[in-house]
Order: C-alpha cells, then structure tokens, then sequence
C-alpha cells in the first residue's frame, strides 16, 4: 500500500515541474533575438506582410494568451511548421519517434533499418 501512496504522491509532484518546465521553454523562445516575421519573408519582408505574419503565430496576442496557446499546440503535439523545409515540424523531422512506432530493437535500443547498421548488428539479441 505503501508503493501506491508513493507513486501518487510523485505523479503530483510532477504536475508543477511539468508546468515549470513549459514556462521556462516558453520564456526561452521569447527570448531568443530577432523577429520571427523578419526570418519568416526574408527579402519579401513589407510592414503589412509583417503584420500577417505576427498574426498567424500569435505574436500579436497578450503574453498569457501566448502562453495558453503554446500549451494547447503542445498538448496536441503541433509543434509548428519548420520555416527552412515550408512543412509540419512533425513530417520535416520523419513522423514519430522510433521508440515510439517500434522501429527500435528493444534489446540493444539502436534504430533498425533495412540494412542493419554497425552497432545494431553487434547486438546479440536480436
């Protein structure tokens, strides 16, 4: 009984790390010089355009919305879309991770693939 009490009392734990973890990544980006509009159009950049662009993201928002947001988008793992490859961060990055869709040996934990790679190959279990 002990062990449940234990285990409860850590996942409550985490409700606030977890929340202070999300406020400190947001206030991270916040941080980071420069404007996202600028880096968005690049040599297209106009006002208006500038404008649009604050817009779609939020930017225009107060900070609390912005944060509300960034936790909405979070939760439903959009995580943006990648301003190099002009697609979700999600498809640029390859889909879901490999631990998540198996593609993994479960015993040595190296990523399979059609070849075997050198380290995979090592492993004794598979």
């Amino acid at each position: 009984m002990a062990r449940f009490s234990f285990i409860g009392r850590r996942l409550l734990q985490l409700i606030p790390v977890l929340f202070g973890i999300t406020l400190i990544t947001f206030f991270l980006l916040r941080l980071i010089p420069g404007d996202p509009a600028l880096q968005i159009l690049g040599q297209h950049y106009t006002p208006a355009g500038a404008k649009v662009v604050r817009h779609s993201l939020g930017l225009d928002e107060p900070l609390w919305r912005q944060y509300l947001l960034f936790l909405q988008h979070l939760f439903q793992g959009n995580l943006g879309e990648s301003i190099t490859y002009k697609q979700s961060t999600r498809t640029a990055a390859g889909g879901m991770p490999p631990e998540i869709t198996g593609n993994t040996c479960r015993t040595c934990r190296f990523r399979r693939t059609s070849i075997r790679s050198k380290f995979h190959s090592r492993c004794t279990r598979c």
